[in-house]
């Protein structure tokens, strides 16, 4: 199961060794505008899904227990939430009940402003995940585990209510859109299970430019570009947010991230930090998230603007003042025979960041969270992606990307990438994948990545038979991160509407006749 849980021991070994899950999920339209939704999930202990089904653990739906019924109209609508934790070893909010009424972009005075607004009242529990204890699939890493600084046993009302005021006017070429956001909001308990109140108000402006110019004379049969059109928006937003209580005060009622990720950060200490195996960490100890709480979920949506969404989580707001700057960029061509051409973009590169006044709000550094995506349309079937992350404070995030992906439809497509990850996080992975119908009757998949400092991550090859009625697959797969080496057999009917096959490789094969006789 990965770092440190290669080979997970179980010392007083259970009388019980039944593992398994169980998932339903529910969609229902009850009339009247309104609709039904729910899910009911348990799993045995925290370690099946990841071991049996990785795929679905890492990026599937969550193994939740919950009923939703909401009613839109229009620009507004009504929700009512209930849930419980079934999963004991897993920190989810239970609702008894959750009631949330939304109204977004509601224009007010003749049009001259825009209100948005959401408001909820709830009555909440929080408990914390069950210790692992030794005993089979719940020795989750011998001892590498600890709570998150977010979470407690905490139970009680939560009652908020948030609203935007927008005043949007043209000046010349530039929109322009002052704003102002406030939140009231009331907890029955805080992490330290005493009543809390809060109020915050964030005042800003946002501001967009459009600008573009054309070039129908430039001709490249090499580029297959035939005139350039470049568009570009230019996007401005200046936020200054106060709250009157410090966001580490706060049970994550709204959950930020996964189970999985964290699951995954209850290891983070131990790993990357020097805690002691099995040694119990403080609630709220600094080091959790690194020095200072760099890689705090909280504070990274905080410097993100979250606290600005009217729809957001209503425990993410913290003083803040920020500058967000943007730059969207297309260059755009037609493509196509002669008197018949279309447009289509040639290349996208966007880009955007922040500015922090207050250096001290982004760990010292004036400028943070800057990012690009860049996409080159080389042909209508190759494409050259790269991307980047970067924070530049130390130990930031330092993520970039480059690639090529060729798509050949129907068939197949290569895709070939590097990674490099700096800060907490020190990789150089060369990733490279393929899918190929190499006949009417027959279809390859194969994907690997290496970490370039000479340790194999993992591969898998995959060989399916497309049959008349069904589609047979054999597959066989290494991963020297988990120490597992696995062959795998699939038989599915091909009369499905969306088979595995056609998730998997991207390769859609209609049912037996769509094209004459086979």
């Amino acid at each position: 199961m990965g770092l440190n849980r290669r080979d997970l021991t179980y010392p007083g070994f259970p009388a019980r060794t039944f593992r398994g899950r169980s998932f339903w999920r529910h969609r229902q339209d009850l009339g009247g505008g309104w609709q039904a939704r729910g899910t009911a999930g348990w799993i045995s202990d925290m370690n099946f899904l990841e071991e049996y089904y990785e795929a679905e653990w890492e990026e599937g739906y969550e193994q939740r227990t919950w009923l939703d019924l909401r009613r839109p109209i229009d620009n507004r609508e009504l929700r009512l939430l209930g849930s419980v934790r079934v999963n004991q070893f897993f920190t989810q909010t239970e609702w008894w009940p959750r009631l949330d009424h939304y109204s977004m972009g509601q224009p007010l005075l003749r049009d001259a402003v825009t209100w948005y607004e959401h408001s909820n009242v709830a009555y909440a529990r929080q408990s914390l995940p069950q210790t692992p204890t030794l005993g089979l699939g719940n020795s989750q890493t011998n001892g590498y585990w600890t709570t998150l600084p977010y979470e407690n046993n905490v139970i009680g009302q939560r009652l908020a209510t948030r609203h935007e005021l927008d005043l949007p006017f043209q000046a010349g070429p530039v929109k322009l859109v002052p704003y102002a956001l406030g939140e009231l909001a009331n907890w029955g308990q805080d992490l330290s299970q005493s009543p809390i109140n809060r109020a915050y108000g964030q005042v800003g402006i946002r501001s967009s430019l459009p600008m573009w110019t054309a070039d129908n004379t430039i001709e490249s049969q090499l580029w297959n570009v035939h005139g350039i059109a470049h568009k570009v928006v230019f996007e401005a937003e200046f936020a200054y947010t106060d709250a009157t209580q410090d966001i580490t005060q706060f049970p994550l009622y709204d959950q930020l991230d996964d189970d999985t990720i964290n699951q995954y950060r209850r290891n983070i200490p131990y790993w990357d930090y020097g805690a002691i195996p099995g040694q119990a960490i403080p609630l709220g100890a600094p080091f959790i998230f690194g020095p200072q709480g760099k890689y705090d979920p909280r504070f990274y949506a905080v410097r993100r603007g979250q606290a600005g969404w009217v729809t957001g989580p209503t425990e993410i707001a913290n003083d803040l003042t920020a500058f967000r700057l943007a730059a969207r960029q297309r260059w755009q061509t037609k493509r196509g025979p002669a008197g018949n051409r279309r447009i289509i973009d040639w290349i996208v590169l966007d880009i955007d960041g922040e500015v922090f006044p207050v250096s001290g709000q982004n760990f010292g550094q004036a400028m943070g969270l800057w990012q690009y995506d860049f996409r080159w349309h080389v042909g209508d079937r190759t494409t050259v992606l790269s991307s980047a992350d970067i924070d530049f404070f130390n130990g930031g995030q330092q993520l970039f990307t480059v690639g090529a992906l060729l798509n050949r439809t129907p068939r197949g497509s290569f895709y070939v990438g590097f990674n490099e990850f700096g800060g907490p996080i020190q990789a150089s992975v060369l990733t490279g994948s393929y899918t190929y119908r190499m006949s009417p009757k027959w279809a390859s998949s194969f994907g690997g990545a290496i970490d370039l400092t000479g340790r194999n991550i993992g591969q898998n090859f995959q060989l399916t038979r497309i049959g008349e009625s069904f589609l047979m697959t054999f597959g066989f797969n290494v991963d020297y991160s988990r120490n597992n080496v696995g062959v795998t057999f699939n038989l599915e009917p091909r009369f499905l509407s969306r088979t595995q096959f056609a998730s998997r490789t991207g390769l859609d094969v209609p049912v037996a006749g769509a094209y004459g006789l086979e």
